[in-house]
């Protein structure tokens, strides 16, 4: 009997027809599993498809490396075979102190950043760059250095004016040795660290005017007060002042000696009589000596005078004045 359908072939639906497989078909499939070094289980299942005319089995979708990576043993932790205590070398090397370092997945995003951007676009449609502020700069007070020799002059001053007034009270003896050895100590901090010449890299000169022929009093230069002569007295002062150079202006020979190692400028006839005055000598001098920058002229008739003085008066010149006098 016919099968009475050309669409739904001979078995029906449920119990569709099986393919005979040639001879070569076989062949052919036995020469792949050799080839492909198939397992018993892999060949039994095909040939049993084989021989009952069902189709053969779909490939597997797995890849030959990842069925490689499959078929590798498992890697065997080794454990020390006794639980003794491992030295740290041992355990640098085993590793357990390394590990990954942490890398964030995002990056770190400024939330105030954005808000301004998210508040600048609902507000103007774009970015808007934020103004950068203007530092201002505060001037800071200027400091002003203070002088170490008007310093120890003010101490100097302080310890006389209370002197004095210990001395009005009747308290002068219980104080005044102690405020003298005070004044006394300012003195020769000021002698021996500040009476320098602070007019560096110009010539000054110190110039005493002391000649002999006065007619009043003769050689009244050489005049002793307490054993010393008032140009004896005069040098010592001189000397405590650094000056570039210290000179005697004279025209009288004990006055040259006098002078000891200290320079002498021999004074011309002109400028050495009763009636010239001291601008005369000190012309002379500066004609003579073109190297000088500075002249500080020095009274022998004025002994008194203190170091301090002649270098508060070099002081001002340094500043800026053209001229300092001091009166008596």
């Amino acid at each position: 009997m016919d099968w009475p359908s050309k669409n739904v072939p001979r078995g029906g639906i449920l119990h569709p027809a099986k393919a005979s497989y040639s001879p070569e078909t076989h062949q052919f499939l036995r020469v792949l599993m050799d080839e492909n070094k198939l397992s018993m289980f892999q060949r039994k299942k095909i040939d049993y498809y084989l021989r009952n005319g069902e189709p053969l089995p779909l490939p597997s979708s797995r890849t030959g490396d990842e069925l490689k990576a499959r078929r590798k043993p498992p890697t065997v932790l080794v454990r020390p075979g006794s639980s003794k205590r491992r030295t740290r070398e041992t355990i640098l090397k085993s590793g357990a102190y390394e590990r990954e370092k942490f890398v964030p997945k995002h990056s770190r995003i400024d939330r105030e950043k954005e808000k301004n951007r998210l508040q600048n676009r609902m507000a103007f449609g774009k970015d808007v760059e934020p103004k950068r502020p203007v530092v201002r700069i505060k001037e800071s007070d200027a400091v002003h250095e203070i002088n170490r020799f008007d310093q120890l002059v003010n101490e100097i001053k302080e310890r006389e004016e209370w002197l004095q007034k210990m001395e009005e009270l009747g308290q002068g003896n219980k104080y005044r040795l102690v405020i003298q050895q005070q004044i006394q100590a300012k003195y020769k901090a000021i002698i021996f660290y500040h009476c320098r010449n602070p007019l560096t890299g110009r010539h000054t000169a110190a110039l005493i005017l002391a000649r002999g022929g006065s007619k009043g009093i003769p050689l009244k230069n050489l005049a002793k007060i307490g054993g010393r002569s008032l140009l004896n007295i005069t040098l010592t002062t001189v000397l405590q002042v650094r000056f570039s150079s210290i000179w005697v202006s004279t025209d009288h020979g004990r006055i040259l000696e006098e002078a000891g190692a200290v320079n002498v400028h021999w004074r011309s006839a002109k400028s050495a009589t009763d009636d010239a005055p001291s601008i005369l000598g000190i012309q002379d001098f500066i004609e003579n000596h073109p190297e000088v920058d500075v002249v500080a002229l020095i009274q022998c008739t004025s002994p008194f005078i203190k170091p301090l003085y002649l270098y508060q008066a070099l002081q001002w010149v340094a500043l800026g004045e053209k001229c300092v006098f001091s009166a008596t």
